[in-house]
């Protein structure tokens, strides 16, 4: 491991025996975890640069070309436990509720977006149409701003103006597919990992492109310009 690896390492550990059914453990653990890791100086900007010499880890992001969405894994918790993932969301995100497959944390770096919750939520039941949904909260989030989302809860993001970056925990896969609602264009559908087998995965990773250099620049220059490059 390099020195950027193993200092982030030692920031994570405490997240292995995180419990993220425990809303108030989750919400206080992620958020000193998260921050501690934007806090270390020059360790954001050498994850990404490391990322060069780390084909196991660049493997594991992307660019989603629909949603304008940049994706860098930064790190995996022993047994896949959790990722800390470093997000770019791009300014024009199409605004299509989702739940997630796993329970995550968010901590705003730099830029900002309008966060709205949705009702009902994922829990299993019936596939909710595109007029089942109401929103329950809707708010802006800004750099320092964290938060922790259940695998249930079914949101959308909205970035307007400049790129939003942001640093993301994700909790261990709860389930094998989530939600996605398309109010456009009035249908509902269920979104599988893009590393299952099937029509669904790979139409899914139709919109998937691989990292290249010109993404690790732009990481960069955010990181940089949110005061997180030293």
């Amino acid at each position: 491991m390099t020195e950027h690896a193993d200092r982030l390492a030692a920031i994570v550990e405490p997240l292995h025996a995180l419990d993220w059914n425990d809303a108030a453990a989750a919400k206080h653990l992620t958020g000193e975890v998260l921050r501690a890791a934007a806090g270390e100086p020059g360790l954001l900007a050498g994850l990404v640069r490391g990322l060069r010499d780390r084909s196991d880890l660049q493997a594991l992001g992307d660019h989603d070309v629909d949603y304008g969405f940049t994706k860098f894994v930064l790190h995996r918790g022993r047994d896949d436990r959790f990722r800390l993932r470093l997000h770019v969301m791009h300014p024009g995100t199409p605004d299509i509720p989702h739940s997630h497959r796993a329970s995550f944390a968010s901590l705003i770096l730099g830029g900002s977006y309008r966060h709205t919750v949705f009702a009902p939520f994922d829990t299993g039941g019936d596939l909710p149409g595109p007029d089942a949904l109401r929103a329950v909260f809707s708010g802006d989030l800004d750099p320092g701003d964290h938060y922790v989302l259940h695998h249930s809860v079914i949101h959308t993001l909205r970035v307007d103006g400049r790129p939003c970056l942001s640093l993301m925990l994700r909790g261990p896969v709860e389930k094998p597919r989530a939600v996605v609602v398309d109010r456009e264009r009035g249908r509902s559908w269920y979104q599988v990992s893009a590393a299952a087998s099937g029509e669904d995965a790979e139409r899914l990773k139709a919109s998937f492109r691989p990292l290249d250099e010109a993404d690790l620049a732009a990481a960069l220059a955010l990181i940089e310009e949110a005061g997180h490059g030293r």
